[in-house]
């Protein structure tokens, strides 16, 4: 049983190799290399089989990672060594191998497609790296938002402000206790802003009476 699961597993790196040699061989050979990434684990006798030919092989990569990669270097990932194609193949003008504090991690870059992309974030401790990795990912949310969504919002306290200004210009048209309510509300809207402004060190009250001045002479956020 283990002579035919070797001898089933160097079928595999041999047609691999061959496959190598038919798309790196040539006349240009020398600036042509060949690496493999692989999700699962690869044997230390396939590995030297691999190194000897030249070929680069990363194994235990995380799913995720495959996913991104086929996005920046196109190509597939392919289940089978049967019937491999030059379709099949990703491409990228450099990998390396960089060691950061006590991890090792492996950079692809100069990829031929930019849909994926990896930060790499660095920071003093575990907190500053949460706050850092937050502050990215609600940026980028922000970003996408805004694509998807054709338009941007205001901020610091003006969507507020100006919704404050129509519901008082509403009230007016309204009779009874429901127009009590309106106000009320437009009232308390406004707490946004006024805690914006407090926060930033300004009178809270002269802030919003200039701004809702603004808005109601400009009608511009």
């Amino acid at each position: 049983m283990v002579e035919a699961e070797r001898a089933f597993t160097d079928e595999k790196v041999r047609k691999i190799v061959d496959f190598k040699r038919k798309v790196c061989d040539g006349p240009d050979a020398k600036y042509k290399n060949f690496v493999i990434i692989n999700q699962k684990g690869i044997d230390p006798i396939s590995l030297e089989m691999l190194e000897q030919d030249g070929i680069v092989a990363l194994r235990r990569a995380k799913r995720r990672n495959m996913e991104r990669l086929t996005l920046a270097c196109g190509g597939y990932a392919v289940n089978s060594v049967e019937d491999l194609k030059l379709e099949d193949l990703g491409f990228a003008g450099k990998i390396y191998e960089h060691t950061l504090g006590d991890e090792k991690y492996t950079f692809v870059e100069d990829v031929p497609h930019n849909r994926s992309v990896t930060i790499l974030v660095k920071g003093q401790n575990d907190h500053a790296i949460a706050q850092i990795k937050d502050a990215i990912r609600d940026g980028l949310r922000a970003v996408t938002l805004a694509l998807q969504d054709g338009s941007v919002l205001p901020g610091a306290g003006a969507f507020e402000i100006a919704v404050s200004s129509r519901l008082r210009d509403h009230a007016k048209t309204i009779k009874g206790k429901e127009r009590l309510g309106v106000e009320a509300f437009s009232e308390a809207i406004l707490v946004i802003p006024k805690t914006l402004s407090e926060n930033a060190g300004f009178d809270s009250t002269d802030q919003i009476l200039k701004v809702l001045s603004e808005h109601e002479s400009s009608k511009k956020y």
